[in-house]
C-alpha cells in the first residue's frame, strides 16, 4: 500500500461522518438519515458538543467542544484533521486511559440513543455507511492493511448472514462508534490503547451484541407491574423474544 498523501484531504474525520448523517448529497445523494425536524439548528460543533456529553467520560474536560460565538483554531483542526499530533496530547492521553470495553459500550449506547431518539432511516444509513468506507479505504485513509481489514468487515457486517440475529440499529451504531472513535484520534489512530480496544472487541457482530447485553442487563426486568395496565419501566431484552421474527421486524420498521 502506497504511502497517503498528507496533503490530501482526509475522508475519516468528525466533520466528514457530520455531513454523512447530515446532508444528503455526501458521500452520494440519496434519501436523508434524519428527517429535517432532527436536524433544526444542528451545527457541525453542536452535534458534535451533545454528542460527546452523552458518550464520552464525565472527567474529560469537553471545553474544546463546546459551541461559541468564535470558533476556536484547535477545534476547526480537530474537526479536519489537520492539526499535528501533539495537538491536545494530554487530553488524548486521559482518554486513552479510559477506553475499554465498557466505555465502547457507552459510545455505542449513545449513537443508539441518538439514531432512535431522531427517527433515523436504516436503508439510507447502510448504503452511505457503505459507500464512505469504500472511500475510506481506497483513498488510503487509514494506515495499514490491519485497519483496512477491520473497516471492510465492519461494512460487510452491516448485511452480513451471520448477523440477522443483530438488530440493524445495533450494527449502525457499532459501525458509527468505531468511524467516530478513529475521526476523533484522527492522526493518533495508531494509538495502542485503539488497537487494544480493537482487539477486545473484534468480533462478528452477534457476539459483540451479546457482550452488550450480559452488561446492559445485568439485573431481571422487572416484570409484575403494581396495577392493571402499568407499562414496565424497561422493556424487556431482545434475547426474551422468540418466534414472530417477520412480524416482529415488520412492526419495528412501520414504529420507525
Amino acid at each position: 500500500m502506497r504511502e497517503p498523501d498528507l496533503y490530501a484531504p482526509m475522508t475519516l474525520t468528525l466533520k466528514n461522518l457530520y455531513r454523512l448523517l447530515t446532508r444528503p448529497d455526501y458521500p452520494q445523494y440519496n434519501y436523508p438519515v434524519f428527517p429535517e425536524a432532527a436536524l433544526k439548528g444542528q451545527t457541525l460543533v453542536r452535534f458534535w458538543y451533545r454528542f460527546f456529553q452523552a458518550a464520552l467520560p464525565a472527567e474529560l474536560d469537553l471545553t474544546v467542544f463546546e459551541p461559541s460565538e468564535h470558533q476556536n483554531r484547535t477545534l476547526t483542526r480537530l474537526l479536519n484533521r489537520t492539526g499535528s499530533p501533539g495537538m491536545m496530547g494530554k487530553w488524548f492521553g486521559e482518554l486513552s486511559n479510559m477506553l475499554d470495553q465498557r466505555q465502547l459500550f457507552r459510545l455505542l449506547q449513545a449513537w443508539m440513543d441518538r439514531l432512535t431518539e431522531w427517527s433515523y432511516q436504516s436503508e439510507t444509513l447502510t448504503r452511505r455507511l457503505d459507500a464512505y468506507i469504500a472511500d475510506l479505504i481506497n483513498g488510503h485513509d487509514v494506515p495499514g492493511p490491519e485497519l483496512e481489514t477491520f473497516f471492510r468487515r465492519l461494512a460487510d457486517g452491516l448485511t452480513a448472514v451471520n448477523s440477522v440475529d443483530t438488530p440493524m440499529l445495533f450494527r449502525h451504531s457499532a459501525v458509527l462508534c468505531w468511524l467516530t472513535l478513529y475521526a476523533l484520534y484522527g492522526s493518533r489512530m495508531t494509538d495502542p490503547a485503539l488497537d487494544r480496544l480493537r482487539a477486545m472487541t473484534d468480533r462478528p457482530f452477534p457476539v459483540l451484541y451479546e457482550r452488550y447485553l450480559s452488561v446492559r442487563d445485568n439485573r431481571l426486568p422487572r416484570v409484575i407491574t403494581g396495577g392493571d395496565c402499568v407499562l414496565k419501566s424497561q422493556p424487556l431484552p431482545a434475547q426474551m423474544y422468540f418466534g414472530y421474527r417477520s412480524e416482529i421486524e415488520a412492526a419495528m420498521e412501520a414504529l420507525r
